[in-house]
């Protein structure tokens, strides 16, 4: 059985990976992808779907190692140095910084709310390439920790962040958002691959048409606006993470499609 993370590579995914994977693809009697719309991917590309089960991609829950909804370091960049603002409120863009994350996309959504709103603040955390936006980084409102962030600044950044902002171009799937989901963090993000398989607009968070600034702006307005919404969210984020991603819910499916193909194989299905 293989698991396959993103059925469709992107952009800037080395040659060598895509050639060793078609052929790691050739040998499973059955494929794990973590949404419906890998499902379709890959049943699209000639994988028989009776061989495919979809299992979500688990809660990131060990990176909240204490119960307190107070960060360790209140007003910090992930680093012990404070910031002008001893508690400013946090829009957070964490992990890996890629083209099809849309990091620009946010960037020009954020810039006119820091201007209506002095109190908040956008914090862009994880390693990659930013020179292309180094000038629009530069902002008093803006703060960039470009580089490998450890298992102890994620539970900082984490609850330090009102808002974890996912402005993605394309997905297959994200970790971003099965770790907020503990914290109890609302999350906007765009509708697209699998992530409108976690994010149930209006539910479990806001999803937006990707590619299109004015409308993850007015989703980050409406958020920013209402403290009470961005509980409510973060609170269902955190019941639906606790129910469907669970570990002990995950292992059990992967139990059960190991057993299924095993019965099949030996001609008991059905």
């Amino acid at each position: 059985v293989y698991t396959v993370h993103d059925v469709i590579h992107h952009e800037g995914v080395p040659g060598y990976f895509r050639v060793t994977e078609a052929i790691f693809r050739k040998l499973p009697s059955g494929f794990v992808v973590l949404t419906g719309e890998s499902k379709r991917q890959l049943a699209a590309q000639g994988v028989d779907e009776t061989k495919i089960r979809v299992i979500p991609h688990g809660v990131y829950d060990f990176f909240r190692r204490t119960q307190s909804d107070e960060p360790d370091s209140q007003g910090t960049n992930g680093t012990d140095a404070p910031t002008d603002d001893p508690k400013p409120k946090t829009i957070l863009f964490f992990g890996r910084i890629e083209p099809y994350k849309g990091l620009p996309i946010l960037l020009d959504a954020f810039a006119p709310l820091a201007a209506a709103y002095p109190d908040w603040r956008l914090v862009i955390a994880g390693s990659g390439d930013v020179s292309a936006y180094r000038e629009r980084l530069d902002h008093p409102r803006i703060e960039l920790i470009n580089r490998f962030v450890s298992d102890e600044e994620v539970e900082t950044l984490m609850k330090s962040a009102e808002i974890v902002a996912l402005p993605y171009l394309s997905a297959t799937q994200s970790g971003v958002i099965p770790t907020a989901f503990p914290f109890e963090k609302a999350i906007v993000a765009t509708a697209v691959g699998g992530i409108p398989d976690m994010i149930r607009d209006g539910e479990t968070g806001l999803l937006v048409e990707p590619n299109n600034a004015a409308s993850f702006r007015n989703a980050l307005k409406r958020l920013i606006q209402d403290a009470e919404l961005r509980a409510k969210l973060g609170k269902a984020g955190a019941a639906f993470a606790r129910v469907n991603l669970s570990w002990d819910a995950i292992a059990a499916q992967h139990v059960a499609f190991y057993q299924d193909l095993i019965l099949a194989r030996i001609g008991l299905d059905g």
